[in-house]
């Protein structure tokens, strides 16, 4: 196995002599015979690496394997560096992930203050069938079915696995042949694990039926590889051109998006949601998309609420993903010198109208005499209408939102003034209502204001403004 371990590493060049490595060893059989591995590589193509272990303090064995590893480590002249996991909620809802999380984060760490040029761990062939088993099993998009890449980057970090062509029989045969000591993780062997199940049950059938299983595995993920390569090259162009961003908000041509095959619209669909969901932790499927499929051509705005308080928004020409937001603005009257929050850094004061009011950006005001006080803020409510001009002339505000095609997470959380008879003054904003134009006769000792916090505003574009109309329509 070493000289196959020579040979294909010297084949890929993963590293060269002058490289510094990473690797990852948790103790048990895959990196203890990658950790042996390395340090039997000809001195001439060995790189200078070093070991990382992270201690997830999850068996009571835990602290005993770290201190035997940094024993070894230490009479062998190789660098150590551990980690336990200091997190007080180890509950069994989504460990699995949670502690990976953790340990990638404790080597990327290493990497980026010892400079290390590549992460190297020891998921092997077996690994990767179980991956490819259990993303079928559990359903996956297509282009997740590559399931463990032999190299990949993650946080700009490189991350290599150099035994994705050995299977597990190879590295118990190599670890008995070389007497090498290792733990074994009972966890392993429990049937609570899908991967688990997957192993002591799906895998030996295959084995029966297949003896060059490994290689098979290995050709459907270079297969899938090349095809999810030549779909980028084809809508990356398309992508660039109908999606753009604004204040952690992604949004999405309507109009260029159906123009494509509906093949197309699928890829760039997955490409949108991943792009924007996964490095912050939110899984795509395929339902999502298939559900965003169906709404496309529909007329009315839709929603579609996914994981982690996150929604895509069906709106007029645009797809909109957006984290979502509470939906009404609570009712507060508004007093002298007190500001009210009405969105985020967004603040509506009633100020006398000789006021400074500051190191502020003022996005919009309107003069209130004192015969309107109190006003209130609140959201907006069915039936409610606005004046549009001396006449009397009034219209809902429900029709105002779809006349001028305002989106419908914004309507929602659109702050509405009225004064103290319930007649509305100003859809903040948006638009003025016909009665906030002080008469001659009026005293307008106050002014209502609109705006946002100096600090936040630095390097920000509005997202809202986007939507809104001249406030003197």
């Amino acid at each position: 196995m070493l000289e196959k371990f020579i040979q294909y590493t010297d084949q890929r060049k993963f590293w060269n002599k002058d490289s510094k490595v990473l690797l990852a060893v948790s103790g048990g059989l895959d990196s203890m015979v990658l950790l042996d591995l390395f340090r039997k590589l000809p001195e001439k193509k060995r790189s200078l690496f070093a070991v990382a272990h992270f201690n997830h303090q999850l068996r009571s064995v835990s602290d005993l394997e770290e201190a035997e590893l940094k024993e070894f480590c230490e009479k062998s002249g190789i660098s150590f560096f551990s980690e336990k996991w200091t997190v007080k909620e180890k509950s069994q809802h989504n460990i699995e992930a949670r502690a990976r999380e953790a340990r990638y984060g404790f080597f990327f760490k290493l990497m980026g203050t010892h400079d290390f040029d590549v992460l190297v761990t020891a998921h092997h062939g077996d690994d990767q069938t179980e991956t490819v088993l259990m993303k079928l099993i559990r359903g996956s998009l297509l282009k997740n079915l590559v399931g463990i890449r032999e190299v990949s980057w993650r946080e700009n970090h490189k991350i290599i696995r150099p035994l994705l062509h050995f299977s597990r029989e190879d590295l118990e045969g190599y670890a008995k042949k070389e007497n090498l000591h290792y733990w074994q993780d009972e966890s392993n062997f429990s049937a609570a694990y899908l991967r688990n199940r997957v192993r002591q049950h799906m895998l030996p059938f295959i084995k029966r039926e297949n003896t060059n299983y490994l290689h098979q595995v290995h050709n459907l993920v270079i297969q899938l590889d090349y095809n999810i390569e030549l779909v980028e090259e084809y809508i990356a162009p398309k992508y660039q051109d109908m999606v753009f961003h604004q204040e952690g908000t992604a949004m999405m041509s309507l109009p260029l998006l159906l123009k494509e095959s509906e093949a197309v619209r699928y890829h760039l669909l997955v490409k949108f949601l991943e792009e924007n969901l996964v490095d912050r932790g939110v899984d795509v499927h395929f339902n999502h998309i298939q559900t965003l499929m169906e709404i496309l051509t529909k007329t009315e705005s839709k929603e579609l609420h996914l994981s982690a308080g996150w929604m895509i928004i069906k709106s007029y020409d645009r797809l909109i993903l957006t984290k979502e937001t509470p939906v009404e603005v609570k009712t507060q009257s508004l007093l002298l010198g007190r500001p009210v929050e009405v969105a985020d850094a967004h603040f509506l004061a009633l100020r006398k109208k000789s006021d400074d009011v500051g190191a502020v950006t003022i996005l919009d005001q309107i003069e209130i005499p004192v015969d309107c006080l109190p006003v209130i803020v609140r959201s907006f409510q069915e039936g409610d209408r606005f004046i549009l001009d001396k006449s009397g002339q009034s219209k809902k505000v429900s029709r105002y939102f779809i006349d001028e095609k305002i989106p419908v997470h914004l309507r929602r959380k659109t702050p509405l003034v009225a004064d103290k008879k319930g007649n509305i003054l100003w859809i903040v904003g948006f638009r003025k209502s016909y009665l906030s134009i002080p008469s001659e006769t009026d005293k307008i000792p106050y002014r209502l204001i609109y705006y946002k916090t100096a600090d936040v505003l630095e390097g920000e574009v509005d997202v809202e403004k986007r939507y809104q109309g001249n406030s003197s329509k």
